[in-house]
């Protein structure tokens, strides 16, 4: 696990924290002491770090990258004697979870609900404040490709899912496990949405000649591609335009079935809003910076107004699948127990 750190111009140590922790040793109370356990991306997290510190000085703030299954199974271990005090970008099925086993360690949001931006209508339905939180990310997934690699094998651009069962990419593609990872998940929650059930589990059986890799990270094929290693990565399409704009070798392509996606949470613990720093950054957090880092990084349209991304080149108007499931675990347990791999 990663924390992100970067108080004084050094980045703390996960051996560092208990110090911090300790009213002894730490040059700050822990009334100004905020933990946030994320399961965003590494840049991600860099950028919410630097925008928070920058907004309250006299707290000392940790954001500590941990994924989102593992923020599941910690709150619902630790319970509201947790360090976490706010947690971020966690898998909507795992908060759903958590809401619906625990709902007592989860923070009523209503009186922090008044100035947080309306949702768009596409996740309105699906998730409210009442769960105990909120959506803070949404991710398009699609094909992100290596030309200079595809070259090389002499095979042609893929332009849908159905493609890449071809023959001619064996061992050319990388995707996320979806047992791991909730890219993974998304692809895979996906193709049963748009083929049904057996109908995706097939064509995962006729897919699987052509991977190279099942990752356990969600960024992890768009790595391998980069370094050449393979022509084809399912990932996330905001990571894969960032990767367009940095290599002319690198496309992202949204396929012609659509674009799968999953959505991501954020919350409080029960309890530890009694400490002022806590609800202070939560506030700004929902409010606007997670705003400002959606139309920066994610840019997958979850607001109701919602300006266009900052990123060069990324798409607008998505045609997406109409995905099933998304807040159901007793849904998302029986596809990960019939996945194969």
């Amino acid at each position: 696990m990663q924390v992100v750190m970067k108080r004084n111009g050094f980045f703390l140590s996960i051996a560092m924290i208990s110090l911090l922790l300790s009213p002894s040793l730490s040059s700050c109370s822990t009334e100004n002491f905020v933990m946030i356990y994320s399961g965003a991306e590494e840049e991600r997290n860099t950028y919410l770090y630097q925008q928070l510190y920058d907004r309250f000085p006299e707290y000392e703030i940790i954001i500590q990258s941990v994924g989102s299954s593992m923020i599941y199974t910690k709150l619902a271990n630790e319970g509201t004697y947790s360090d976490c005090d706010i947690f971020y970008d966690v898998d909507i099925t795992n908060g759903a979870q958590l809401s619906s086993i625990e709902p007592s360690i989860l923070c009523d949001l209503g009186p922090y609900s008044e100035n947080i931006p309306d949702y768009a209508d596409s996740v309105n339905n699906i998730t409210t404040i009442e769960d105990g939180f909120i959506v803070d990310c949404k991710t398009n997934l699609g094909i992100v490709i290596n030309t200079s690699v595809l070259d090389q094998h002499n095979v042609p651009i893929p332009k849908s899912f159905q493609d890449l069962l071809n023959p001619i990419y064996n061992n050319l593609i990388q995707m996320p496990n979806p047992k791991s990872s909730g890219t993974g998940y998304g692809f895979y929650n996906g193709m049963v949405s748009l083929l049904g059930k057996e109908a995706a589990l097939d064509y995962f059986r006729q897919l699987r000649p052509n991977i190279n890799e099942f990752t356990s990270s969600g960024s992890a094929p768009l790595k391998a591609l980069e370094r050449g290693e393979i022509g084809i990565a399912i990932g996330m399409v905001w990571q894969g335009i960032q990767y367009s704009n940095e290599n002319p070798d690198i496309q992202t392509i949204i396929p012609e079935e659509g674009s799968p996606y999953n959505l991501f949470v954020m919350g409080m613990v029960e309890g530890h809003q009694e400490r002022e720093a806590v609800p202070s950054v939560f506030e700004y957090l929902a409010d606007e910076l997670n705003y400002e880092q959606t139309i920066r990084f994610t840019s997958d349209v979850i607001y109701a107004e919602q300006a266009p991304s900052l990123t060069p080149n990324y798409p607008t108007n998505v045609s997406e699948i109409r995905m099933i499931g998304l807040k159901d675990p007793e849904y998302k347990k029986d596809l990960l127990d019939s996945w194969e791999y």
